[in-house]
């Protein structure tokens, strides 16, 4: 959200524009930086020779232009390797890369074009991730994506089974 909204609208809407600027002007620096702030999911296609020769320095690089633009890296991991559809930039395997972190909304084009110059990044793409969703994908995330099942206590206990009504023909 932005704060720039002028007080001298005319109209019906007046009295709405006149409220937002209120509302606007009571928000301090501080709170409008957390406002701006979002959560992002990035998914990376590295080279698969760069990465191959270098892993560190490719991913490294990757947090590195984050944290460069004042944003905070959550979670940053390698996906899987693959063999690409089409060949990009000459490439026909790809090292997808999955990267989540914060960074203030008005610093994202900016971020574009740092990975767009960067010759060990074939493709990439932003999702911003809704406020009610990050816990649940970061969690997942950082577990690396295995689902946790809990083991019962007492190795004597019977399975359970279901009771499954046959499917009615028709």
């Amino acid at each position: 959200m932005t704060c720039s909204v002028r007080p001298h609208a005319r109209g019906p809407a007046a009295s709405f524009v006149a409220a937002t600027f209120k509302f606007c002007s009571q928000i301090s620096n501080e709170e409008k930086t957390v406002i701006t702030e979002r959560v992002y999911e990035a998914l990376f296609i590295l080279d698969s020779d760069a990465y191959g020769r270098n892993q560190e320095g490719v991913s490294g690089q990757i947090a590195a232009n984050i944290e460069l633009l004042g944003g905070e890296v959550l979670v940053n991991r390698v996906w899987e390797e693959r063999r690409l559809a089409y060949p990009i930039k000459g490439q026909r395997r790809g090292t997808y890369w999955l990267t989540y972190f914060k960074i203030d909304t008005a610093k994202i084009k900016e971020l574009n074009r740092l990975f767009q110059i960067s010759d060990s990044i074939l493709r990439f793409i932003f999702v911003r991730i809704p406020p009610k969703l990050v816990d649940p994908i970061l969690e997942h995330a950082r577990s690396g994506g295995v689902v946790r099942t809990t083991e019962i206590a007492d190795s004597d206990a019977e399975p359970q089974t279901a009771n499954v009504l046959p499917a009615m023909e028709g």
